[in-house]
């Protein structure tokens, strides 16, 4: 059991339900209900199998096809959020871009 809890908080802690909603709140004033959650299915497939191909070939893609050792992909990652907090806190341009409701790439 605790196992299993230890990776449901790491997927809640993925998915971010509390920034994935402010990120979606204009799709959702957009959009009908109806296709919000035919996109949101969409990107839920999208992220699965994402998800499993880097589960199953993660380590032979960083290591053959990027070139990459993981640690250093880490680190870019954490620089990359600092930079974005960095402008949050300072208010130095929008800390993110809307989606266009009406884009075919919304998923």
């Amino acid at each position: 059991m605790e196992i299993f809890t230890q990776s449901f908080l790491l997927i809640f802690v993925l998915l971010n339900p509390f920034i994935m909603s402010v990120y979606l709140l204009a799709l959702l004033k957009e959009v009908p209900i109806r296709q919000f959650a035919s996109l949101m299915i969409r990107a839920g497939m999208i992220s699965f199998v994402v998800f499993f191909i880097f589960a199953w070939l993660g380590e032979m893609i960083f290591d053959s096809v990027l070139q990459v050792r993981f640690p250093a992909f880490m680190i870019f990652g954490g620089i990359t959020f600092l930079i974005i907090g960095v402008r949050l806190i300072l208010g130095i341009g929008p800390p993110m871009s809307s989606l266009n409701p009406h884009s075919s790439e919304v998923a």
